[in-house]
């Protein structure tokens, strides 16, 4: 079994304090087995564990406030099948 977290402290975006993003955790996991004779292996794996949205960027723009959550998806969770020829 693997588990990881990605920790990162709340921060102001601009240097007036207006916009900021709060601190969180991105936490991953994931437990597989595999079959010494045959090859064959499974792996249940998760990312985002607890659904945090943190943003790509966050700035002021002559049009407003301006923020995209575009690369950090919402919660995943996968199962993997692998064999070895």
């Amino acid at each position: 079994m693997t588990v990881a977290d990605n920790h990162s402290a709340y921060y102001y975006t601009e240097p007036d304090n207006r916009l900021s993003q709060p601190a969180y955790d991105l936490l991953d996991a994931s437990a597989g087995w595999t079959s010494d004779g045959t090859g064959a292996g499974v792996r249940v794996w998760t990312s985002n564990i607890l659904n945090k949205h943190v943003t790509d960027f966050l700035f002021t723009s002559a049009y407003g406030y301006l923020e995209s959550y575009s690369s950090n998806p919402p919660r995943v969770v996968g199962i993997t099948v692998s064999y070895k020829f």
